[in-house]
Formats: structure tokens, sequence, C-alpha cells
């Protein structure tokens, strides 16, 4: 940390530091490098995922024109159509799987240092439920 040198409006000598940063910000500042980093790990998941799903659900899509103008029959077009859907429905599941996967480390990546609980005593609830305009009071009865 280097200091400047600077003459006051009284012509005193005063020196200046550059600021130091504080315990709170020494507490925080890991913390918050911490979230984002979880954060960023859990979007691109996220982005990943949500891409390859895309990605098979339309080459799913786009094949199937194709697997039904190869069919002969009803009974054939019935089947292929059955696989399709059967599919469709695999690839939701594996994909909301993987969400809800990504949500759970999030949630255990996340840093609970600054979570703190909370508790509001009845009092507080009254008085948080209580109207605050005094017209308001007992027009509903």
């Amino acid at each position: 940390m280097s200091t400047e040198s600077f003459e006051s409006p009284r012509g005193e000598d005063i020196r200046a530091a550059p600021h130091a940063p504080s315990l709170a910000h020494g507490l925080v500042l890991p913390w918050f490098i911490a979230l984002g980093s979880a954060v960023h790990r859990s979007l691109a998941a996220i982005n990943w995922t949500w891409v390859g799903f895309a990605n098979r659900r339309f080459n799913e899509s786009l094949s199937l024109p194709e697997k039904l103008g190869g069919c002969e029959s009803l009974s054939g077009a019935v089947r292929v159509y059955g696989a399709y859907c059967r599919t469709t429905l695999e690839q939701y599941e594996a994909a909301f799987a993987e969400f809800q996967q990504i949500g759970v480390s999030f949630a255990r990546e996340a840093p609970a240092v600054g979570l703190v609980a909370v508790r509001i005593t009845p009092s507080e609830q009254a008085y948080a439920a209580r109207s605050r305009d005094p017209a308001a009071r007992g027009s509903l009865s």
C-alpha cells in the first residue's frame, strides 16, 4: 500500500492511503466468490443439459416423418408412432432427472455461511398481519 501526500486548503500536509478492506469485506468476498462459482457451474450444466435434450428431441422429431413414410400398413404406423411417444417420454424423464440433479448439487455446493435462520415472534406476526389503513379495518366483517 502506498500513501499519497497532498496539501489541504488550510495548508496542512495530509497523507491518504488506499482503503484497507474491513473484516466484513474479508468474510463476505470469499462467500460471494464461492456462490458465484456454484451458480456458474450450475448454469453451465443447465445449458449443457438443455442443449443436449433439445438436440435429441429435434433429431427424433425430424426422423418421424421418414419412419412413418416407410410404413406399409396402419398397424406399422401405430407401432412407429408408439415408439416415438415412448422415446419422447423417456427423453423428458431423463432431462427432468438431470435438471433435478443439477438443482440438488447446487444446493449442496452453495455456501450456507450467509444464510441465517430468522424467527418471527407471534407479536411480530400479529403486527405484520394488521392493516396499515384504519379505514380498511373491519370493512370485510
